[in-house]
Parts: C-alpha cells; structure tokens; sequence
C-alpha cells in the first residue's frame, strides 16, 4: 500500500514499487502455489480455525476495551490535528498502514487473550503520537503534560493486566491469568513426560486436547487439537453459534471416536493435584465414563473414545485407574 501510494503520486518511485512486486511474487508466490499444491488451501489451517468469519461487533468491543484500559487510541486526535495543521505525505503513509491493520483486527473480531494483537503497531502508533506533539509545537508544559497523560495511561493498563485486575470484559484474559494457564499446563506435560519416560505411560497415546500447547509439547504425544489448529476437518467445520474469539471449533464426539482418542482432555486439564479438585461427570462427557488415576503426588483425569478395555490395557502400568461412570439421572 505503501509502495503503490508513493509510485501514484510521484513517476520517480515506480521502481521501488516493480521491485517490491518482483521480489514478492518470487518468494511469496511461490510458497503460495507450493502451499496450496500441497496442502490444496490458500490460507493456513490456523487461520480457518481461528477465523470462521467477519465480526465486526466483538471486534469493536476488543477495540473499545484497548482503549478502556490501555488509553492509547484517545491520542488519534491528536495526530489527526498535526496532520491537518502541517500536511506530510509520509506520515500519513504511517497512519494508513496503521489504520489498515486496525480495521483487520476489528474484522477478525480481535483475540481472546489479553492485546496481543495491538502489538505489531503499537511502536508505529506511539511515534505517531509523539510526532505530533512535536509537529504541533506547544509549549514545554503542553508537550510534557502529552507525554505524561500517554506514558502513564500506557504503565496503569500494563500494571491492571499484569496483576489481574483487568475487568473480564467480553472474554479477554488478562496476562496474569494468561501466565498462571501457560505455567499450569507446563507442569502438567512435564509431570507427564515424567511418567512416559518411567516408562508407565505409552510414548505414542492419541491425545485429544483443547489447550494444546504445552502438553503435546512435553509429551510429544501425536495429538488432535479439538479447537481445529492441526487437523483440516475440524477447523472447517461450520460456526453455528459465536463465542470465544478464536475457539469457537469444537470436534463433533462420533469425530473423536472415528480417529480413536484414548485418552481425552475432558475439562482442559489432565493432571489435577488435589481430589477435591476433580469435577465430576457432566454433560459433555456423558455417556462416557471419567477415568481418575492415582499418581501418588496427583491424579490423572480423563475421559476416552476407545473401548474400556482399551483403556484399561494402555494404562495397565499405572499403580491404579478407577472409574467413575457418567451420570444416568438425565
């Protein structure tokens, strides 16, 4: 956009733009056609499972609640009033580019986990602000109160979000519980990788999770992610409800069943460290039954889509597996 702005307002920056298009085509292009002989799609897989569809409302909430909690956006008048007092091409270059990225966001209906999709033009989007300022030339006073207002709105939203007590606003995590998730799941994979190494748990157990991330990492176990990131059928799977930005795919059960998951990751954790903690059967698992095994230090909890006698043969090395059946009272 950049390139081809430039080259339509000045003849002289038309080669700046050929090659830009020559270089891209070579290397882009080419993985492109490569990529959709292979795998038969244009897009990755992540990104059909991510985004089923436009939604444009969720995405004005997450941009509406940046802006509650970060500020950062309240500093667009700002630029739009030094760009208007001392027009500059190549500032508002920037400022397009920006603003482009911004209503893709705001498409996609922005993420679920804390900001992190402001990131890419956060750095561009402060220079802005700062340019402004000095373009506008106020008074020492003016330009130090500016700098102020924005540092400290900056330092208050990253001080909220560290500590957890950024508002759950329409499904946004915060970093801190962000944190607490990813370092639960590590000790998780890690206690399990444990196990696998101990040689009481088979190395090649078809894992069905929705967290994936950590556990398939730590116990490199082949793996179906129910949300959709590494398997083409679940992620193309029609939305019919929407809810949380970017797991809104789950894989249907008879799917689960058909691909013969052994060993399922029921409520998102597997390694629960108190009893008192184990939820019981609920309707996602019926008619199912919960299988618990004691570790000694934790337990192992898990519901499966091969036969019980399956189960019981690949967990046999355990030093127990109870079973506790799904509900009939429904």
């Amino acid at each position: 956009m950049w390139l081809a702005a430039e080259a339509a307002l000045d003849r002289r920056r038309v080669r700046p733009l050929v090659i830009w298009a020559v270089v891209v085509g070579v290397t882009i292009g080419t993985h492109l056609l490569w990529r959709h002989a292979y795998y038969g799609a244009w897009v990755p897989n992540t990104f059909a499972a991510k985004v089923p569809a436009a939604w444009w409302d969720q995405g004005l909430k997450y941009a509406y609640d940046f802006t509650r909690a970060y500020g950062v956006p309240l500093f667009a008048p700002l630029v739009v009033w030094a760009q208007w007092r001392h027009p500059d091409r190549h500032r508002l270059l920037i400022a397009a580019c920006v603003a482009t990225y911004v209503l893709y966001v705001i498409a996609v209906g922005g993420d679920h986990f804390e900001f992190r999709f402001w990131i890419p033009v956060l750095p561009l989007t402060y220079w802005l602000v700062a340019d402004a300022v000095e373009r506008l030339r106020p008074s020492k006073w003016l330009a130090a109160l500016a700098a102020a207002a924005l540092i400290g709105a900056t330092v208050h939203g990253s001080w909220q979000s560290d500590r957890d007590q950024l508002p759950p606003w329409h499904g946004i995590n915060s970093v801190a519980n962000i944190k607490g998730y990813a370092a639960h799941r590590a000790r998780e994979g890690r206690r399990l990788r444990q196990l696998i190494d101990a040689g009481l748990l088979d190395a090649q157990l078809l894992l069905g999770v929705t967290g994936a991330g950590a556990v398939p990492y730590y116990t490199d176990w082949p793996t179906v992610d129910r949300h959709g990131l590494n398997d083409r059928y679940i992620a193309n799977l029609p939305v019919v409800e929407r809810s949380v930005m970017g797991h809104e795919h789950d894989a249907p059960l008879e799917y689960l069943e058909r691909r013969r998951v052994v060993i399922n990751d029921a409520f998102n954790q597997l390694v629960f460290w108190n009893a008192e903690d184990i939820p019981a059967a609920g309707d996602w698992l019926e008619p199912r039954p919960l299988y618990i095994a004691d570790l000694g230090d934790a337990y192992l909890v898990f519901d499966s889509f091969v036969p019980e006698a399956e189960v019981r043969q690949a967990f046999a090395r355990l030093p127990s597996l109870s079973v506790r059946e799904p509900r009939t009272d429904k």
